[in-house]
């Protein structure tokens, strides 16, 4: 059973280490676990040490589109944690998804291939809303949704 596991997550980390912008060779998947949002609190699972080891990763990718690559993360239960797309070519973008408890909660957006996300979004158990961050500096100067919350 382990070796299935080990197995993924190198193709995974090859994946990420092949052109998935925002992270740094020779990190993997357990940096994507620990990479926490950019935005101040947001409520998605965070991992134990621990559990880092039960960790499954699966790697995304599309024949039609040959250039978006990514990875899901799932814990033992089967539950994704952590998500990460790349476009790549012309339209280069990154998207980071952070789940709560299986649902999708928070996504970041690096619209501009800048390598920062530029576009957050707050989803399920977060609200629904979308801001973005027109200057780089990490605050969301403009706001294109707003939920009720």
């Amino acid at each position: 059973m382990a070796t299935p596991r080990i197995g993924t997550r190198f193709l995974a980390g090859a994946v990420m280490l092949a052109g998935l912008g925002g992270l740094a060779k020779g990190q993997g998947v357990s940096d994507l676990v620990g990479r926490k949002p950019v935005q101040p609190g947001v409520k998605v699972t965070q991992p134990s040490a621990a559990e880092l080891a039960t960790l499954k990763a699966e790697p995304i990718k599309y024949a039609d589109q040959p250039a978006v690559s990514g990875v899901t993360v799932k814990d033992a239960s089967g539950k994704t944690v952590r998500q990460m797309i790349a476009i790549s070519g012309a339209k280069k973008q990154q998207f980071v998804t952070y789940f709560l408890d299986g649902v999708e909660a928070y996504r970041e957006i690096d619209t501009t291939g800048s390598g920062k996300p530029d576009t957050f979004r707050w989803l399920g158990p977060n609200g629904g809303k979308q801001g973005r961050d027109l200057n780089g500096d990490g605050t969301i100067d403009a706001w294109d949704i707003l939920s009720a919350e």
